[in-house]
């Protein structure tokens, strides 16, 4: 059984995706097995992806979340931010993580 899945790809400008911040950010796509969640399989895969767009030249990755998602405190423990575009009353928050090399280890 697959514990779970994440990538990111880039959106063009004309064709954003829920939490495009800008066409040289990709945006991130994860999901965990219900049965898998708090196990650290998301944390294991955000700390991956973070390096690989680091190793890639990627400045940074965005995503979005529902602000009740409890995802929420797992993308900030590995140093995702409200990108600042999200209005506080919408039900979700796009967030931004900078691909540095010391994003990987924030957990």
């Amino acid at each position: 059984m697959p514990l779970g899945a994440a990538w990111y790809r880039l959106f063009p400008t004309d064709a954003p995706g829920y939490g495009f911040v800008a066409a040289t950010i990709p945006e991130l796509t994860i999901g965990v097995h219900e049965k898998a969640r708090g196990l650290g399989v998301g944390g294991a895969l955000l700390q991956v992806l973070l390096r690989a767009a680091s190793e890639q030249g990627r400045p940074a990755l965005s995503l979005s979340v529902d602000r009740k998602n409890p995802a929420l405190r797992l993308y900030e423990r590995y140093g995702f931010r409200d990108a600042g575009i999200s209005q506080p009353h919408e039900s979700s928050v796009t967030l931004i993580a900078t691909c540095e090399p010391d994003t990987q280890t924030q957990h």
